[in-house]
């Protein structure tokens, strides 16, 4: 997967990095993006974004990363962004028990969308040494939800944050569920293509 900075895009992928308000999800995105750390960052006040651009197999694909306030009072506000999403980002921190248990509402909500996005696990602040996510915790909340993928990350060392969006940039491109519901930013569809495809095919 190769970064650009060409901001022509053959598709534009929405990725919501959601989470309990405190885990870190504004300095993931500022570590990924700008690969800076801010230890003084304000809470999000309902929904700001951030976008990056890659070419993978010769598509160029814009990623608009959309990062979200955890408190409840903007929880009416945030979730009106999950229609259309292809990818989620789940994030909680290892030092805060209540975040990690709070990963089932936001799975909750996820699944009150009707097309379901590709979805990974993030735990952030593994640098810390006052940890209370063990490995076991996690690896058994992987297997009571069908092997969602679980990933860990330091947004203040840098450490894993690559890995993650890289991961879920890939899955959504294998996904043939959301693959064949994609709109090129041409507005055709990727079903339309492939109807087209085969028409060409048979004559």
């Amino acid at each position: 997967m190769e970064a650009t900075i060409n901001t022509q895009s053959d598709y534009t992928f929405k990725i919501l990095i959601i989470g309990e308000s405190g885990v870190g999800k504004t300095a993931i995105l500022e570590r990924y993006c700008e690969n800076i750390f801010n230890e003084s960052l304000l809470s999000t006040v309902g929904v700001d974004f951030k976008s990056k651009y890659f070419t993978i197999e010769g598509k160029k694909i814009k990623v608009q990363l959309w990062d979200t306030a955890g408190q409840e009072k903007f929880r009416n506000i945030t979730t009106s962004y999950y229609r259309g999403t292809h990818g989620c980002i789940i994030t909680y921190d290892v030092t805060d028990l209540n975040s990690f248990e709070k990963i089932t509402y936001w799975l909750h909500e996820l699944g009150n969308e009707k097309y379901q996005p590709e979805i990974i696990i993030l735990g952030n602040k593994i640098d810390a040494k006052d940890k209370k996510v063990t490995k076991e915790m996690v690896e058994n909340f992987s297997r009571q939800n069908g092997g969602i993928k679980v990933f860990n990350c330091s947004a203040k060392t840098g450490e894993g944050v690559e890995e993650v969006f890289t991961e879920i940039v890939n899955s959504i491109i294998k996904n043939k569920n959301i693959m064949g519901r994609m709109r090129t930013n041409t507005g055709i569809m990727m079903e339309e293509v492939k109807e087209n495809q085969k028409e060409k095919e048979c004559c």
